[in-house]
């Protein structure tokens, strides 16, 4: 009697193990599908953050070059560069660009940019300075009329050629003009006004300098009267 009750719980652990080894199937599933969830969700986590840096990175970025953008701004609307053309005819080069063209801030600055228009990446030659139409641009620089009429874009354009400096200036967008080519012009000498003629979004000045026949960027001329290039 005693053997058959050993013998019957001896086949127990048997038939037991059979469902451990069902249970223990079925929780490696559970196991896995667990697991295979949660580096899902580390993976989701880990490319969240990488995208989430990529922003912080983008986002500093453009606050470096908001920074750098506004102290040029502020340089420009200093009161001593309001006084443009006779604090800086005396002191400069009759032939070197210098100071202002116009008065108003500049929304659009030399180099790579989003085009307004066709919003595609275009490389802009000079700088856009916002002014209400009608307002004076000035020349800013000694020089003689090489151009002045209208083009496709630029709309009514004024070129000037500022002689042996190897300097050339370009005003574009403009309402009237008040020169004509071959006229020779002096650096204060109003040349037009702002306008929004041609390829424009709204008034403004859309103002180039070239040097030996390479677009620079005006705010090197604009900004600081002492840089000689």
């Amino acid at each position: 009697m005693i053997f058959l009750i050993n013998e019957n719980k001896s086949r127990r652990p048997q038939r037991l193990s059979s469902i451990h080894i069902i249970l223990a199937a079925v929780l490696t599933v559970f196991v896995i599908l667990g697991y295979s969830r949660i580096f899902h969700s580390i993976s989701a986590c880990l490319l969240e953050r990488s995208a989430f840096s990529a922003e912080i990175k983008k986002h500093e970025r453009l606050t470096q070059r908001s920074a750098a953008l506004n102290e040029h701004l502020i340089t420009l609307i200093q009161p001593s560069y309001y006084t443009f053309p006779a604090e800086y005819a005396p002191a400069h080069p009759s032939s070197v660009p210098r100071g202002i063209p116009s008065k108003g801030y500049i929304t659009s600055h030399f180099g790579s940019r989003t085009d307004p228009i066709s919003h595609g990446t275009a490389f802009h030659l000079g700088v856009d300075i916002a002014q209400l139409a009608g307002k004076p641009v000035w020349a800013t620089a000694n020089g003689k009329v090489i151009f002045a009429g209208r083009k496709q874009y630029g709309g009514n354009v004024v070129e000037v050629d500022h002689f042996e400096s190897g300097y050339k200036t370009i005003y574009a967008h403009l309402q009237a003009i008040n020169v004509r080519v071959g006229e020779s012009v002096v650096r204060g000498q109003k040349l037009g006004t702002v306008g929004t003629t041609g390829r424009s979004t709204g008034p403004h000045l859309h103002y180039e300098v070239h040097f030996k026949g390479k677009p620079i960027d005006p705010v090197l001329v604009m900004v600081d009267p002492d840089v000689m290039l």
